[in-house]
């Protein structure tokens, strides 16, 4: 590549205090604002759940990755800063495919709660995972290389597993768009299943799996692209614009509902009936009264908080003594 457009692409990917500190400054305190309030509510919640603490990472790293990047608008030649913000924006979709990825596998258990003791779903769940970990290396540690060295051979080497890992990541995360409907298609819900408004979570499932997909097929685009240009992916109006804009979509669901009671386990009760061996008909009574009961206990728990004194139900009678004395 001549020296010249090598010049042109890297100080076109630079940041500029105008306009990039400002819009780094404006989603850096809405990012802040929805992990805060997401801070907030799992402090609050009952039942805590492993996606909150993924979603709560995203945001914070999202965060510090745009104040990151307002410092490297003023300071456009530390590389540090550029390493710093380059890492955290990584880790912060990769963080979003493993929410998504773990909603999928909520989705499944709640269909069929009996694969929570099938070795095979087990092992199935946890290279999942393992795979969310090597891909995270895979796209990090080159990243750093392709920065730091001016070696024109390290660079290359670093630029393919580059594409390799962005190639993964972008099926990975596009993958839940293609499985939600086969599972909802193929396998039986079982007579224990306990999924409630089951097409409303496999909708937000793909919902956030489509819009990752895009951002993630740009990005690899970008990186399959002629190194002489400046891929759109890597300008300001993606970065600053679309990109954020695209997760901000698919956290905002994520943080209207409440994640524990809609993809999580809803108590105790009913997870301990999953080991019972007892009939579909008696297992069916016995969940109904738990959920019920349930029920009837978050009321009234919210009743008590809400109601305010000298209501009807905590007025009191004079005292009178059993001989009918004041």
């Amino acid at each position: 590549m001549p020296a010249s457009d090598s010049q042109t692409t890297t100080q076109s990917t630079l940041p500029s205090i105008v306009p990039d500190l400002p819009a780094s400054l404006v989603i850096m305190v809405i990012y802040f604002c929805f992990g805060l309030g997401m801070i907030v509510r799992f402090r609050q919640s009952h039942l805590k759940f492993r996606v909150q603490i993924m979603l709560i990472s995203l945001c914070m790293s999202r965060t510090v990755a745009l104040a990151l990047r307002s410092s490297w608008a003023v300071h456009p030649l530390n590389t540090n800063l550029a390493i710093a913000a380059t890492v955290l924006v990584n880790a912060g979709v990769i963080l979003l495919v493993a929410a998504n990825m773990q909603l999928l596998i909520r989705l499944v258990k709640g269909r069929r709660p009996e694969l929570q003791k099938s070795t095979v779903f087990v092992r199935a769940t946890t290279a999942v995972q393992l795979f969310i970990i090597v891909v995270l290396i895979m796209t990090i540690v080159p990243v750093i290389f392709n920065i730091l060295t001016t070696n024109l051979v390290i660079k290359q080497r670093t630029g393919i597993v580059i594409k390799i890992s962005s190639t993964y990541l972008a099926i990975y995360a596009s993958l839940p768009f293609v499985l939600v409907p086969i599972i909802l298609a193929l396998v039986k819900r079982s007579p224990k299943s306990i999924v409630i408004r089951e097409p409303y979570k496999a909708g937000l499932i793909m919902w956030t799996s489509a819009l990752v997909g895009v951002e993630l097929s740009l990005k690899c685009a970008s990186n399959y692209g002629v190194a002489s240009l400046t891929s759109w992916y890597s300008t300001r109006a993606s970065f600053y614009v679309s990109t954020p804009m695209l997760e901000l979509l698919c956290i905002l669901p994520l943080f209207l509902i409440n994640l524990p009671h809609a993809f999580g386990d809803s108590n105790a009760s009913v997870l301990s009936m999953l080991n019972k061996d007892d009939s579909d008909d008696k297992y069916d009574e016995e969940l109904h009264a738990a959920l019920r009961q349930t029920t009837t206990t978050w009321r009234e728990g919210i009743w008590q908080d809400i109601r305010p004194r000298g209501s009807i139900d905590e007025k009191s009678t004079p005292y009178q003594s059993p001989d009918g004395s004041p």
